[in-house]
């Protein structure tokens, strides 16, 4: 057997996506027995109102739609980030969190390798975010540019890496 690194990779990249694609299946159903869970929760709640406040950012995630606008497909990264703070997550999120409320409005071409500079250039060239501890905030004042065609955007899952073709090009 004289499987070349190119096959063993290939290999391992079928299993990652096999593995993802099994686990996504299975996310669905637990994100409708969530928002069911919390639907009773707020109707046995005496006030009928969920405190906001002790909400955390992976919670606000979830609620987020998973396409919430049909503009998101044509957004930069600094839009994309600027859109999260301003809209979903006023009070600052991880960047792991971003990058989650990104795949969930369907831009899954976002990766954590471009998502962390491009957050330290928005925060130190662009002074448009702070980071707090762990927190990235948009700093008031800051608006979301409209988006523009972005071909990258568009054209992002038919780009493939020249290491490995059938992997999508995470520049």
């Amino acid at each position: 057997m004289s499987d070349t690194l190119f096959d063993i990779l290939g290999a391992h990249e079928s299993a990652l996506v096999a593995k993802i694609a099994k686990l996504r299946a299975e996310l669905g159903p637990l994100e409708t027995d969530l928002e069911i869970t919390r639907r009773a929760k707020l109707m046995a709640s005496p006030t009928k109102q969920m405190p906001s406040s002790k909400r955390t950012t992976d919670e606000l995630a979830l609620d987020e739609p998973r396409h919430p606008s049909p503009d998101v497909a044509r957004m930069t990264m600094k839009q994309l980030v600027m859109k999260a703070l301003t809209e979903t997550f006023p009070d600052g999120a991880a960047s792991g969190v971003l990058l989650n409320t990104f795949h969930r409005w369907g831009r899954t071409d976002i990766v954590r390798e471009s998502l962390s500079p491009q957050l330290s250039r928005l925060k130190a060239d662009d002074k448009m975010i702070t980071l707090d501890g762990k927190l990235w905030k948009a700093i008031q004042g800051n608006e979301i540019e409209p988006p523009t065609d972005n071909p990258r955007a568009a054209q992002s899952s038919r780009i493939t890496s020249p290491v490995c073709p059938s992997t999508p090009n995470p520049q």
